[in-house]
């Protein structure tokens, strides 16, 4: 069995839904942290060094899955959420892509007020400094939403 097949049975039988179109509708990212070594992922692969922690809306239940599942089970490219959560902890003026974005207003970690002020100001080389500030916290609420704790309780 591939470690895809492997995916796509685990989660379907964590679901609701009986089918991987339906079964994966059903989970959202919650966060992600780096592995100080490799980590096994629900696929069975075990050699993932970015874990990242999904929760089933319906039924509440957390797994832990490494990068490439996050893609295959929610579309969302996490080596992109790596390459922005690096940068912005680097530097906190620096901005996420229009993709997490969407990850943290849907999530809640940001209001609608924020969502719509990043967009604005997303491209923007200058900001005022009361715009540089909102950006910071703005990044800080972000970051906060993104990463997981590593002892987080899955089950």
């Amino acid at each position: 069995m591939t470690h895809h097949e492997r995916l796509t049975e685990e989660i379907i039988e964590r679901s609701w839904a009986e089918d991987w179109a339906e079964a994966r509708l059903e989970w959202q990212y919650e966060g992600s942290w780096r592995a100080t070594r490799s980590q096994r992922c629900l696929c069975g692969n075990r050699t993932c060094l970015r874990m990242s922690v999904l929760c089933n809306e319906l039924s509440g239940e957390r797994i832990v899955v490494g990068s490439t599942c996050v893609k295959r089970v929610l579309g969302i490219d996490a080596p992109a959420i790596d390459r922005s959560l690096d940068a912005i902890e680097r530097d906190p003026l620096r901005s996420v892509n229009k993709a997490i974005l969407d990850v943290a207003f849907d999530g809640g970690w940001i209001t609608r007020y924020e969502f719509d002020f990043y967009c604005n100001t997303r491209s923007k080389r200058k900001l005022t400094p009361k715009q540089e500030a909102f950006k910071r916290k703005v990044n800080g609420k972000i970051l906060r939403g993104l990463v997981a704790d590593e002892e987080l309780q899955v089950g």
